[in-house]
């Protein structure tokens, strides 16, 4: 299937994943800036603390509106989830660091990482995270 054809059949869909990813994105910065900043915690260690929180957030609105999937919720939906986020957080994690090795302020730094991996996130947790298949 052509990326034409790919924009027009899935495009509404990737829209909403990647407002929830926005979103989430931007709730992670802001998080993580309050934590290091008011409770002088390290960044890292910031991120890793609303991991669990921001995910669950981007999940459930992943599942019902990114994805319009109303039936319940698989037993290992979540832990696929989980399991792609992680891998997502520990490479935006170790992007994020770069950029501030380079000079990039935490906060910006957090929320581009965040956005690169935007597209690898879409497709593992179309095809993973909630079993969508190529027919749909």
């Amino acid at each position: 299937m052509s990326p034409a054809a790919l924009a027009r059949r899935h495009g509404g869909e990737l829209a909403r994943f990647l407002t929830v990813g926005a979103l989430s994105a931007l709730l992670n910065t802001l998080i993580i800036v309050a934590l290091t900043e008011l409770l002088a915690i390290d960044y890292l260690v910031s991120y890793a603390i609303c991991f669990v929180m921001v995910n669950c957030f981007g999940f459930i609105l992943n599942r019902r509106w990114s994805f319009a999937l109303s039936d319940p919720a698989g037993r290992w939906e979540m832990a696929r989830y989980y399991l792609i986020a992680t891998f997502a957080t520990l490479i935006a994690m170790s992007a994020s660091r770069l950029m501030v090795l380079l000079g990039l302020p935490y906060g910006p730094a957090v929320f581009l990482s965040a956005g690169v991996l935007a597209p690898i996130n879409y497709f593992a947790h179309r095809v993973f995270s909630f079993r969508i298949g190529a027919e749909n």
